[in-house]
């Protein structure tokens, strides 16, 4: 699939032009992280849980969205510089 097709319903995008990554939120919770072919590499799950399973914090503000998806381009950007 490409990557307009995979982005058709997303509510977020947003592209990182030094690592050539596209992120997409679609409303759930998680972040999609999709190279430029289209190809899905990455899922961020913006929940978290307790040693039991069950969730403690539920990321579902956008500020809270945009930043996770700083997080995840700078992430990148030190793997491409080989600090990860």
């Amino acid at each position: 699939m490409s990557l307009p097709e995979q982005l058709n319903n997303a509510r977020l995008v947003r592209y990182d032009d030094k690592t050539k990554i596209t992120m997409a939120w679609f409303g759930g919770r998680g972040i999609h992280v999709y190279t430029a072919d289209g190809r899905e590499v990455e899922v961020y799950n913006m929940e978290l849980f307790d040693a039991a399973g069950n969730p403690v914090l539920v990321v579902d503000t956008l500020s809270e969205i945009i930043h996770a998806m700083q997080d995840i381009i700078a992430r990148y950007r030190g793997e491409m510089l080989g600090e990860w």
